[in-house]
Parts: C-alpha cells; sequence; structure tokens
C-alpha cells in the first residue's frame, strides 16, 4: 500500500511517506492525515486512494467519509467505489457507514429523491439518530420543502438544544421564509451557546441581512470566514450580501471563492451569472447558467433564468428547449408558460402554438386562482384568436372574463359586441365544442328567432346606463322647473310687497303735503 502511494508525490506528503513507511502496520487516523494533505497538493487520485485504505481500517471516521466525498465527481464513481472496496465479504452489503457516506454523497450531487430512498433503508435501524434527522431536513431544504425542513430542524433543536451543526442551514430557511422573530432567537440561542463559532456568525450574518443591515451582514460572514476560511456557506451569502449592495467586483470574487471552495455548489455560479447579466455580459453569464443547470438539473429556476439569457442573445430555439426544460421539472413560479406565449407569437409567428401556451398559462392561474398582467394578456390573445378563427362561442368566453377582469370601461365590451354579430354563416357548429365549453357558452348565450342574446343582459347594462341618466336627467329638469316656480312665485310675492310698499309711501307723501297745506 504504501509503495504505491510514493509515485510522483512531492517532497512534503513523500516525508508524510517515509514515516508511514516505519510504521510496522498501517493507522486509518495517519492514512487520513496523508489524504488530507495530498488534497492540498492537488493529488486527488492518491488522496483518495490513501482513503480508500484508512477507511478500511478505521470505517467509522465521518472525517474521512466527508473528505471522499469532496474528492468524488460523480454518482458512478461513487458506486464504483463502495461495491470494490466497502462490502462486507459474508452477505455483500455495505458498511452502514458506507450507507450514510452515499446519502451524503447523494446530497452534494442534488439527487434528492434518491437521498430519501437511502435513507428510509436506514431509518429501521437508526430511526431516532440526529443524523437522519438531519439528512432529512437538508433534503427538503434542497427541495424547496422548507415548511417539512423547519419542522425537522425544530425537532433537532428540541433535542440537542446546544448543537450548532447545519443551524446555518436552518437559518437560511427562517431567512427565505422571512420569519424575523424565529430567525432572532436563534440567532440569540446560537451566540450564548458559542459566539467564536461559524455557524453562529453565519446565523446572525442571516439576521442582519434580514433587517436590511447588510453591512453588519458582511462583517459577521467575514468573521465567520476568520474562524474557517474554507467554511462554503459564509462565502456564497456574502456575495448575495454584495449584491444587494451593488458591489459587484466584491460579489464575484466571493463567489468564485465559494467555486475554488466547493466547485459543486450551484448558488455560486448562479450568482456569478446574474453578476455579469447585470454587467451586461451575457455570453460570460450564459456559461455560469449552464454550470448551475447542469449542476441542479431538476430545478426549474435555472432552465428559467438559462431561457431568459438566451432570449437575450437572439437564440430563440435554445431559449424555448429551457423553457420545455422549466416546464418538465415543475415550473412553479410559471414563468416559462408566459416565455414559451410570447416567442412563437413575436418571433415564429406560430398562432396556433401562442394559442396553446396561453391557455395551459390560464388553466393554471385558475387552478391556483392567480391573476395578473399575464392573466390579462392570456384572455385577450385568446379572445382575439378564436374570433378570428371564427369560433364565436369560444371568443366569446375568453372576451367576457377579459371584461369582468379589466372592467366596462375597457376594450372588452366592443370587442364582446363584435363577437356577438359576427355573420352566422362564419361561424361553428355549437357541437364542435367540448361538454364545458357548451356549458360556457350557454351560460352567457341563447337563441331567439335567430338572434343572439346574453342570459345575464350584461350587453344591456349599457342601455341600462342610458335609460338611467335620461330618467336623471329628465328628473333634474322637473326639479329645475319646480325651482323656477319657486323663484317666480318668490319674485311676484317680492314685487306685490314693492308696489304695496310704494303705495304706501306715496300715501304718506301726500298726507304730509296735505298737513302742511
Amino acid at each position: 500500500m504504501t509503495s504505491s502511494l510514493s509515485t510522483n508525490m512531492p517532497n512534503s506528503a513523500q516525508w508524510v511517506q517515509d514515516e508511514l513507511s516505519r510504521m510496522q502496520a498501517p493507522d486509518g487516523l495517519l492514512l487520513y492525515l496523508l489524504a488530507m494533505i495530498l488534497k492540498r497538493l492537488q493529488q486527488r487520485e492518491l488522496a483518495k486512494r490513501a482513503l480508500v485504505v484508512s477507511l478500511t481500517l478505521a470505517p467509522v471516521n465521518w472525517s474521512a467519509w466527508q473528505l471522499l466525498a469532496d474528492l468524488c465527481d460523480s454518482r458512478t464513481e461513487v458506486d464504483d467505489l463502495l461495491a470494490e472496496h466497502f462490502r462486507t465479504r459474508s452477505s455483500g452489503e455495505l458498511h452502514w457507514m458506507a450507507v450514510f457516506f452515499r446519502a451524503h454523497v447523494l446530497l452534494a450531487l442534488q439527487e434528492n429523491e434518491e437521498c430519501a430512498e437511502v435513507l428510509k433503508h436506514l431509518h429501521p435501524v437508526f430511526a431516532h439518530t440526529t443524523a437522519l434527522l438531519e439528512f432529512r431536513a437538508l433534503v427538503h431544504y434542497q427541495q424547496r420543502d422548507y415548511e417539512e425542513a423547519e419542522r425537522y430542524f425544530a425537532e433537532m433543536r428540541r433535542r440537542h438544544p446546544y448543537r450548532l451543526q447545519s443551524m446555518d442551514v436552518f437559518s437560511n430557511i427562517l431567512y427565505v421564509t422571512e420569519k424575523k422573530a424565529e430567525l432572532s432567537h436563534l440567532a440569540m440561542d446560537a451566540s450564548r451557546i458559542d459566539y467564536y463559532r461559524p455557524e453562529t456568525c453565519c446565523i446572525l450574518g442571516n439576521y442582519y441581512s434580514l433587517k436590511m443591515y447588510h453591512e453588519k451582514a458582511v462583517l459577521y460572514f467575514q468573521r465567520a470566514l476568520k474562524l474557517n476560511p474554507n467554511y462554503l456557506s459564509a462565502w456564497t451569502l456574502m456575495g448575495h450580501e454584495y449584491v444587494e449592495m451593488k458591489n459587484t467586483k466584491a460579489a464575484i470574487y466571493a463567489y468564485r471563492k465559494a467555486i475554488d471552495i466547493n466547485a459543486r455548489d450551484y448558488r455560486a455560479w448562479y450568482g456569478l451569472g446574474q453578476m455579469y447579466e447585470i454587467l451586461y455580459m451575457p455570453m460570460y453569464a450564459l456559461f455560469y447558467y449552464r454550470k448551475a443547470a447542469a449542476l441542479r438539473p431538476y430545478d426549474a429556476r435555472m432552465w428559467t433564468t438559462l431561457g431568459v439569457c438566451y432570449e437575450s442573445l437572439a437564440k430563440w430555439n435554445e431559449a424555448v428547449r429551457c423553457y420545455e426544460r422549466a416546464i418538465a421539472t415543475n415550473d412553479c413560479e410559471g414563468l416559462a408558460l408566459h416565455q414559451l406565449a410570447i416567442i412563437h407569437r413575436e418571433q415564429f409567428g406560430d398562432r396556433d402554438a401562442a394559442a396553446e401556451y396561453y391557455q395551459r398559462m390560464l388553466d393554471r392561474h385558475d387552478v391556483e386562482q392567480m391573476e395578473g398582467p399575464e392573466t390579462l394578456e392570456a384572455l385577450e390573445y385568446l379572445a382575439h384568436y378564436y374570433k378570428d378563427a371564427k369560433y364565436r362561442y369560444r371568443a366569446l368566453v375568453y372576451a367576457k372574463r377579459l371584461q369582468e377582469f379589466s372592467g366596462k370601461e375597457s376594450n372588452a365590451t366592443a370587442l364582446v359586441r363584435e363577437i356577438i354579430n359576427m355573420p352566422e354563416n362564419e361561424l361553428e357548429p355549437l357541437s364542435n365544442l367540448t361538454a364545458e365549453e357548451q356549458a360556457a357558452a350557454k351560460a352567457l348565450l341563447k337563441r331567439k328567432d335567430g338572434s343572439l342574446l346574453l342570459d345575464d343582459d350584461s350587453m344591456l347594462e349599457e342601455e341600462n346606463d342610458e335609460s338611467m341618466l335620461a330618467e336623471e336627467h329628465s328628473m333634474f329638469e322637473e326639479e329645475e322647473s319646480i325651482l323656477d316656480e319657486q323663484q317666480l312665485d318668490q319674485s311676484g310675492r317680492l314685487g306685490r310687497e314693492s308696489s304695496n310698499m310704494l303705495e304706501e309711501s306715496m300715501l304718506e307723501e301726500s298726507m304730509l303735503e296735505e298737513s302742511m297745506l
């Protein structure tokens, strides 16, 4: 074993090798130390071989398993390694630590479903262990099931209130869900337990970031890196903070350091793509987005962002493929359907495909009870699409929804009138519609003597409004006439009073003249 490690080895590692050769029996922990040195000297294959022998001698050394996971690049490589070196001779099954190692690697490779299956095999023996709780919490976290992940982390804190390992991930969940009170309690507890732990500094950084104190958050992430320069989460989160502070140069540096530590960190690749997109360098952004999508192929956000980047480069076919991949991986935000409809409408001129994507987007909005500018755009497009295709009933359904959505003052009312007044010989028969479409059409329309009317008389609302205005106008005229009569009566009464006063004054003058005579 020792002679096989001496090939092309640097002097520092050769010294360690010479020391090990003096031992009568190899030691698993010393071989682990040798593997750490070899990794720092970029001798990955030699480090991997040293770790295999080390773990054969000391299989419960979890730090060695973690180091071996960092040196493995693919799931196939891990499976071959386990099958060759870590199956028991008697039963052919994997050592239980090797099963935990496999779950750890699958988690690092974003293979969340497979990792959950591996954890099911461990559950009968390790059901009440903290390690299994931690793995399950991390699986749900990577699946963006934050509610379930938070439940597992809360159970971990209940069982082990002084545990800080992985609590930085718990703080990420509380940060994303914007639970300020819970994050504040976690930060206080971590500070009391051990103020000088990297996890504590990371938790405090997330707390101050949530309160929009980005400079103070950066300070705590820097403290975490002073305690552990290879602390991956601190580099990545510090890059996020520099993005918020509009410091692109510092953000790029932080993300690159995170990639140097762990090239499988998709967040760092994604952050670099965002930075170069902000700097109007789409080709660089495309490179980093593709790296992120390769590391996290089941995340629809990666494919949606990659599609937007292809759109900025006018690569429409590649953008369409990315958006379709996003839909296949459960696009929760629903952006891919909207973008596909726009591309087929504006770039390809394919009205049928655009209508299909708009319809799928509208169905999804109906299920999720969502409304927004995209809903208005889809309703307007589908109403015009079916109107131009001479499908009056379908067009009327969308036009009516558009009218309800945008109000009577919009162009939807005129569109409804145009659809109703379409010539009869150009229309599709009602039997061509599905049962649901027929029910929707009949709810809006009914035929009387060959004329097309609305059941709810909504098209007569304007006429009713006009009649109401006429009635109000007539009432106003009546009030004006009554007011004029009242004013005339009042003026007549004032005239009579003034004439009486004039007569009285003339009589008084005549009496005064007679008295003077």
